[in-house]
């Protein structure tokens, strides 16, 4: 399901199911501002060879973000290249006091 969430009430509303479809580790996400989800055939190794599955996936254009609950719900992964959240500093600044993060290097 896709939905359009533009107030804090909103999100408010949506978060425990969102958090509670990432924690039975089904794809939960979402993104800022655009809509960059999609479902499609992928092909995927398995034991018995290549199969195709329907999956997620996600197209990343010019200043997106996306976030999504990690399996079994430990954490909420974000991924951006939007310039508003290319200072570590600054985003770390608009966490609330009780959140513990972990910073992760990922290679291109």
């Amino acid at each position: 399901m896709i939905f359009m969430i533009t107030t804090n009430e909103q999100f408010n509303v949506i978060l425990p199911h969102l958090y509670g479809n990432g924690s039975m580790n089904n794809f939960a996400g979402w993104s800022l501002e655009k809509d960059v989800f999609s479902l499609g055939k992928r092909d995927f190794k398995t034991f018995l060879g290549t199969k195709k599955f329907e999956t997620p996936i996600i197209t990343i254009s010019e200043n997106t973000t996306i976030f999504w609950v990690g399996y079994d719900g430990d954490n909420v992964i974000a991924l951006s290249n939007d310039e508003k959240f290319s200072k570590l500093s600054s985003v770390i600044s608009t966490l609330p006091k009780d959140i513990n993060f972990t910073i992760v290097e990922c290679s291109e």
